[in-house]
């Protein structure tokens, strides 16, 4: 049976089969992990997810969460964290300081104001727990697919809500940022940009199997051929998932910047220990590499502007 993440059509009995005895498998083992999210307090129902504000968070209108007191004022920067495997439920907790969560760097961006507009951070968590991809046979579809669709959700929910596109930026670690970079392949005029910290989904490179490398291909042709992607991409060496040299790619892309990054060196400082696919979550990628994500955003939100008196 042919792949069908693309277009996202039907995988048949057999795949929603399959996708039905992960989910009970997942339940019975861990009954608590796929509602880890629900669990926590001041997560708030979203179109495709949940989710909350990072604090400082931004006034509201009435009780909608996505709904800004003052959208022409406020930039908004949506995280998505890395996913587990097709068969295990995300642990999504955008509200703590560890890996799974919303990283320092952009906890530490929540209330400046940047080219006039003041930041709000809002870490998002998917509806898609759990995929249906089955590595060994080439059927279903994978959970980025998913999370792709859930972001695509939550984002026409900011713009029927009065924020503006050229406002709106999509941040993601490992699988949520592929997602993102997805989400912006297929409906630019959606977003402002996209910051993708070591984008993967497809898992470790010494274990990729068959399946996983002709999808991630298949990716990698369809985020190739964009006319245009507006993202900040940093990628590790020696990333165990993608390294540099596996995204290089999308420097044919215009508008893609990819950095290169070393975690024994970052601007002159070592951060050294650890996995360097998680390196976003390092105190010291936050101490290093802050301003240059704050320049990029502040580019960003002036091109844009720019852009916007022209046209008038």
């Amino acid at each position: 049976m042919p792949l069908t993440w693309a277009s996202r059509t039907a995988f048949g009995k057999r795949g929603l089969a399959c996708a039905l005895a992960l989910f009970l498998t997942v339940a019975v083992q861990d009954p608590g992990e796929g509602g880890a999210a629900d669990a926590q307090s001041g997560l708030a129902q979203v179109p495709g997810g949940n989710g909350a504000w990072l604090s400082p968070a931004p006034a509201l209108v009435a009780d909608d969460p996505l709904a800004l007191a003052d959208p022409q004022s406020t930039a908004v920067i949506v995280f998505l964290p890395g996913s587990s495997t097709e068969g295990r439920a995300d642990n999504c907790r955008p509200l703590e300081p560890r890996v799974g969560t919303t990283p320092k760097i952009l906890r530490d961006l929540a209330g400046q104001s940047i080219a006039g507009r003041t930041l709000a951070v809002f870490g998002f968590c998917s509806d898609t727990k759990l995929g249906s991809f089955r590595k060994d046979r080439y059927v279903g579809t994978p959970k980025v697919i998913g999370r792709r669709d859930d972001l695509r959700a939550l984002v026409r929910a900011f713009r029927a809500a009065g924020l503006p596109a050229e406002h709106l930026f999509l941040a993601g670690h490992s699988a949520g940022g592929w997602a993102a970079l997805l989400l912006q392949r297929d409906d630019p005029a959606g977003i402002n940009a996209v910051v993708a910290f070591a984008p993967a989904f497809t898992g470790p490179r010494d274990r990729r199997t068959a399946s996983w490398s002709r999808v991630r291909q298949e990716m990698v042709d369809h985020l190739g051929e964009a006319e245009r992607l507006q993202a900040l991409v940093m990628a590790v060496v020696d990333d165990p998932y993608n390294r540099p040299q596996d995204l290089a790619f999308l420097e044919a892309v215009p508008g893609v910047q990819l950095l290169s990054l070393e975690s024994d060196n970052l601007a002159g400082q070592t951060c050294q220990g650890g996995d360097p696919h998680q390196l976003v979550y390092r105190d010291c990628f936050a101490e290093t590499q802050g301003v240059r994500i704050t320049s990029y955003l502040e580019q960003r939100l002036v091109k844009a502007e720019r852009a916007i008196r022209q046209a008038r």
